[in-house]
Parts: C-alpha cells; sequence; structure tokens
C-alpha cells in the first residue's frame, strides 16, 4: 500500500480543504463534488511542482481536510480494506471492492484495471451499492462524487473522497472524532460504536506502520 499511497506533494497550507474551496468557490459553495474537485486540484497541482517533497503526504491532506489524525484515517483504511502481503506485512488494499456487503465479497483484484472492469460491469447489471477501494466508498452514496465509477480506483481519489465524507461527518458531530468515525461505517449506534472501536485497535496495532505514513 505504500507504493500505492506514497505520493508526494508540497505542503498544504494550514485551512483546511473545505475552507480554501470557500474561497475559490465563494459563500454558496457547499457542493460535495466542488469539495472533491478542489481538493484534487490542489493535490494535483502541488504533485506537478515537487516530485520530491515530503514522504507520506497524502495522508497529510487527507487529515487536514477531515480532521483527523493520519493515524485514525489510516486506522479506517486498514479496517475496510486490509490485505496482507507477500511480505507478510498487513496493509489497506486499493484494489478492493465488496458488494452489497455480501459474501463472497470482498473481492480483491490484482490490478486496478481488473477491479475497473468489474466494477463498470457491475454498475451496468444495476448493481450499485458496491463499496471501492482501499476506504471503501460506496458508489450507490458517493458515485456522484467522481466523473467514472472507476476514479475511486485511483487510491489518491479514493482517499480524498472519503476524507471529505469524513469531515460532513465531523461537522455533524460537531467535531466527536469517535462518532465521526462510527457513522463513516454506520449510523446505528451499536454497529457504528464497534466499528469505531476496531479502527483504534488497529491504530494500536500499527504504530510502525504509521510511522511510514509520518503519523501517529
Amino acid at each position: 500500500m505504500q507504493g500505492c499511497f506514497g505520493v508526494t506533494h508540497n505542503n498544504f497550507s494550514s485551512f483546511k480543504c473545505n475552507e480554501a474551496a470557500k474561497v475559490v468557490f465563494g459563500p454558496k459553495m457547499n457542493g460535495f463534488h466542488k469539495k472533491i474537485t478542489f481538493c484534487l486540484a490542489v493535490l494535483a497541482g502541488s504533485l506537478a511542482g515537487n516530485v520530491q517533497a515530503q514522504h507520506g503526504s497524502v495522508w497529510d491532506l487527507a487529515s487536514k481536510i477531515s480532521g483527523l489524525p493520519k493515524g485514525i484515517i489510516y486506522g479506517i483504511a486498514m479496517q475496510e480494506s486490509r490485505y496482507r502481503y507477500a511480505d507478510g506485512v498487513s496493509r489497506p488494499y486499493p484494489w478492493t471492492l465488496n458488494i452489497n456487503g455480501n459474501p463472497p465479497t470482498p473481492l480483491r483484484f490484482s490490478t486496478k484495471e481488473d477491479a475497473s472492469r468489474k466494477l463498470v460491469s457491475l454498475i451496468e447489471a444495476g448493481v450499485t451499492n458496491i463499496d471501492v477501494g482501499a476506504m471503501q466508498v460506496n458508489y450507490k452514496y458517493h458515485g456522484h462524487s467522481v466523473a467514472r465509477p472507476e476514479h475511486l480506483l485511483d487510491p489518491k481519489t479514493n482517499l480524498m473522497v472519503a476524507a471529505v465524507i469524513l469531515s460532513e461527518h465531523m461537522k455533524r458531530n460537531n467535531g466527536d472524532q469517535a462518532k465521526a468515525i462510527a457513522d463513516y461505517h454506520s449510523r446505528s449506534p451499536g454497529i457504528g460504536v464497534r466499528y469505531a472501536q476496531n479502527v483504534y485497535s488497529l491504530v494500536d496495532l500499527n504504530r510502525a506502520q504509521l510511522k511510514r505514513i509520518g503519523g501517529s
């Protein structure tokens, strides 16, 4: 996963991406898609400007967008799509699809192209309740955030979409991190609380990996 998320960019300013988007789009800017578009534009522009910037900075941007620590975001990715790689280390896996939350899913593909073909074929067949990518963004509810379904399989896009979703949960819950994490999975209290507990446990279990992305 480090190869997928270890993309670099210039240091992003301390204000959140949502606030920056308001400056660009004006006070009426409250569209989910505009937030995503702006965040990706910031990321793309800074990528072009500095190829050798600080390690793990995509996670930094996701943290600034969401208002959550990098370690928590990584813990969510682990809860959603962790997979034991050939080196024996479990990390989030970007080419993961979960169809309607039912077995035999999650499906994991060896390439982005294979996952994209499956995702598009499912949608063409009328199946839209699909969790996509490392952060398992649900296409039915958040497919509007991208121009094409397969864009959700781009690791950076997937992470940015998830970060904006988390920022909305943080806003609705008045900055309560635990509630925002729970709501990312389910707004049913019991289910959401268990999910948040699992995420916090994974953060504790993955301190070494968190150091690799420069967070805690």
